[in-house]
């Protein structure tokens, strides 16, 4: 239980507790230190990992060798690789720590077998991919709806210290423009 927070206590409240010992024998703890790669693209990781301490950037690298930040994820946040979770394939993103991380993973096969024969692992796993996919959907519509600009005063207004703790050119990418445009999006809205 040690391992676990508030919210994660929560999340597992329901599940009886002859279940939870099989349960927790699913969660590896890894530290990540800064820079350090947690995982790489063309990597198989059927792993859903849960941020307990850090940040996280998960990117691409075009044929130019430029990454772009596709998600960042921290504190109380599920991440995993889309490709991995939903279609077990290879890593297609570089998940890597934007400053020294603490998290949970979870094997994403097991944790699947083991729900199969408990119902509220069953809920468990279908909330945690809820969470992941929906973040995946605001992403999207994000990038449709809003203008670059829009996208950095709602992050900013959301999680202010996020913005405080990404270096600009992976928050640029993250928004989907140069660091120079981002560097005049603060300049405007600070006037």
């Amino acid at each position: 239980m040690e391992i676990l927070d508030n919210f994660l206590i929560d999340l597992i409240k329901d599940i009886p507790k002859t279940d939870l010992t099989n349960f927790f024998g699913l969660f590896k703890k890894v530290k990540i230190k800064k820079n350090e790669v947690y995982f790489s693209e063309g990597k198989q990781h059927f792993k859903i990992f849960y941020i307990k301490k850090g940040l996280l950037r998960g990117f691409y690298t075009d044929s130019k060798g430029e990454e772009k930040t596709i998600f960042f994820r921290w504190e109380k946040e599920f991440g995993a690789d889309p490709d991995c979770l939903i279609h077990k394939k290879p890593a297609r993103l570089t998940w890597i720590a934007v400053e020294d991380s603490d998290i949970l993973e979870i094997d994403m096969l097991k944790f699947q077998e083991l729900s199969k024969r408990n119902a509220a692992l069953l809920k468990l796993r279908i909330v945690t991919n809820q969470k992941i996919l929906y973040r995946l959907y605001e992403r999207l519509e994000s990038f449709i709806i809003n203008t670059p600009e829009e996208r950095f005063i709602q992050l900013q207004s959301t999680y202010h210290d996020l913005c405080e703790r990404i270096p600009d050119k992976h928050l640029a990418s993250f928004l989907g423009i140069t660091p120079v445009s981002l560097s005049r999006i603060k300049k405007r809205l600070e006037n």
